[in-house]
């Protein structure tokens, strides 16, 4: 390997990738359908009609009480809104321009279109399965599946033995695990105090979300 190989800039070896018909043709019905989704999560939400539930644990949680996410804790739907306007105004706008590079045989944009298949999968698996039930739960379905099918394809479109001979040799470690332990730090410092807390006086911590427990009452 030469080191002009290695210098060779990634937008330039076209052939790395290999673009799947399938990726492309699953990846714009799933940009449609989640902005069509996160449009009417974010226009439908309807001004906040808090009120409190008690839980099957006795504890009392307060939940958005309006329009889908009604069964939702406040603090989870604020949440929910924040990830629906990611995904509607800068996922899936990625998303569809990197498609149009992703044809053109270009290494980076099937780097970023991996990464914004996942982004949505996580996203729309989390909506599925973790929020409350609500009326768009088919259409939470359907862009977590689509992400599914297209994701593992996306990836194989990267030849890996060119894809190596295009990166630097040497990643920067010190970097890597800085950037770790920066994360794993900031993790720490959110979820560990409520954890020992409650562990030590044998309370629920502040804030469970209502999703984790049973209603059986409301305020």
């Amino acid at each position: 390997m030469t080191t002009s190989a290695l210098r060779r800039p990634l937008h330039l070896e076209g052939s790395v990738v290999a673009p799947s018909k399938a990726v492309l043709s699953l990846s714009m019905v799933l940009g449609i359908v989640a902005a069509v989704a996160a449009a009417i999560a974010l226009l439908a939400s309807g001004r906040p009609k808090h009120r409190e539930l008690v839980t099957a644990r006795g504890q009392t949680v307060e939940v958005y009480g309006t329009w889908f996410h009604r069964h939702d804790s406040s603090l989870i739907e604020v949440g929910n809104r924040g990830t629906d306007a990611v995904t509607l105004f800068l996922e899936v706008p990625v998303l569809l321009a990197a498609l149009i590079e992703y044809w053109r045989r270009l290494l980076r944009s099937n780097v970023v279109l991996v990464g914004v298949l996942g982004w949505l999968l996580y996203c729309y698996a989390s909506m599925s399965l973790y929020t409350a039930c609500n009326g768009l739960f088919e259409v939470y379905v359907v862009p977590s599946g689509l992400a599914l099918f297209a994701a593992p394809p996306a990836l194989r479109s990267i030849d890996p033995a060119r894809f190596a001979a295009v990166i630097p040799r040497r990643q920067s470690r010190r970097l890597t695990i800085g950037c770790l332990c920066c994360i794993a730090a900031a993790l720490t410092a959110a979820r560990l105090p409520a954890l020992v807390a409650a562990a030590a006086t044998g309370h629920l911590p502040a804030r469970l979300s209502s999703k984790r427990t049973l209603g059986t009452g409301g305020r």
